[in-house]
C-alpha cells in the first residue's frame, strides 16, 4: 500500500522502489482478476453445458415414455376386456 503523499520519501531511489512495488502489486492484482474471470467463464460454460444436457435428457425421457405408452396401448385389447360376438348378439342373450 502506498503511503500518504505527505509521507512519501524525498529521494529518487526510494520513490523508484516504491513505484516498482506498486507496479508489481498492480500486475499481480490484474493477473488474479484475469484468472478469476477465466474461472467464472469456465463455470458459466459448465452450467450452460449441464443445462443443455438436462434438456436433452428430458426430451429423450419424454420420447421413451411416449414410445412405451404407444407400445402398451397397441398390445391392449381394444374391446376393453369384453368379448364381442359376431352377428349382433347382445351380452346376456344366452342367460335366459
Amino acid at each position: 500500500m502506498t503511503p500518504p503523499i505527505d509521507k512519501l520519501p524525498d529521494d529518487l531511489e526510494s520513490l523508484k522502489r516504491l513505484l516498482a512495488m506498486e507496479r508489481a502489486a498492480r500486475i499481480d492484482a490484474e493477473a488474479k482478476a484475469a484468472s478469476a474471470e477465466a474461472a467464472a467463464a469456465r463455470a458459466a460454460a459448465n452450467v450452460s453445458s449441464a443445462e443443455a444436457l438436462i434438456a436433452h435428457l428430458k426430451l429423450a425421457i419424454e420420447k421413451m415414455r411416449r414410445e412405451l405408452s404407444m407400445r402398451r396401448s397397441n398390445s391392449r385389447p381394444r374391446s376393453g376386456g369384453i368379448l364381442r360376438l359376431r352377428g349382433g348378439v347382445k351380452p346376456g342373450h344366452f342367460l335366459g
